[in-house]
């Protein structure tokens, strides 16, 4: 009962087929990884673009920017700093 209880009070509700379904927060991430690169770096600001253009109906930039962060943070993402945040250079880690 407990596990029930915590599945349905996820961070994240999603509405899929109509019905409200709670998700994990790592359920966006899977956006993310699609729009990054093993190979080449990204511009922070052009990724962001890349996925509010092709998954964002909803969801806030601000969103994809917090896992953004932390997928860097958890050694997910790779990242080489620039003086202006949103030109930082991102990829997949290798």
């Amino acid at each position: 009962m407990w596990q029930e209880l915590q599945e349905e009070n996820q961070p994240i509700q999603v509405l899929i087929n109509d019905h409200l379904l709670s998700q994990p927060v790592t359920f966006y991430d899977k956006f993310i990884y699609q729009q990054t690169s093993k190979t080449d770096f990204t511009e922070l600001d052009r990724l962001l673009g890349k996925i509010v253009l092709h998954y964002g109906v909803g969801i806030l930039e601000g969103w994809y920017w917090y896992r953004i962060e932390k997928l860097i943070d958890e050694e997910k993402l790779e990242a080489k700093q620039s003086k202006i945040p949103m030109k930082q250079l991102i990829r997949l880690r290798k």
